[in-house]
């Protein structure tokens, strides 16, 4: 970690390094250290299939869904995109919804 620290100090905006860091701290001493280097990647990193999974991650599972609404609106074929929408549902206890939108 020590090394990658040092890495962030003159690329603070390396997102991979960022989420390298975060998984790291998760590992390292549990979710809670994760959380500044999440929130860090999460400023950094535009709307996208990545940024609600980190929304997700962070516990804003509503905030999640509506990225993943947004996204499904503007490319309405990707099914990556159903798929996320789906778990994000039946996570958030609506499974009759994640089927329907996995069988529209």
């Amino acid at each position: 970690a020590g090394q990658l620290l040092d890495y962030l100090r003159d690329r603070p905006d390396d997102r991979a390094a960022l989420r390298l860091m975060a998984d790291a701290q998760a590992k390292l001493r549990g979710e809670p250290a994760a959380r500044p280097w999440l929130e860090r990647l999460l400023a950094n990193t535009p709307p996208s299939i990545e940024r609600a999974e980190l929304l997700n991650r962070l516990g804003r599972t509503s905030d999640a869904m509506a990225m993943v609404e947004t996204l499904r609106q503007a490319t309405p074929n990707d099914r990556r995109l159903d798929i996320m929408l789906s778990r994000l549902l039946i996570a958030s206890g609506d499974p009759g919804r994640a089927r329907k939108v996995l069988r529209p």
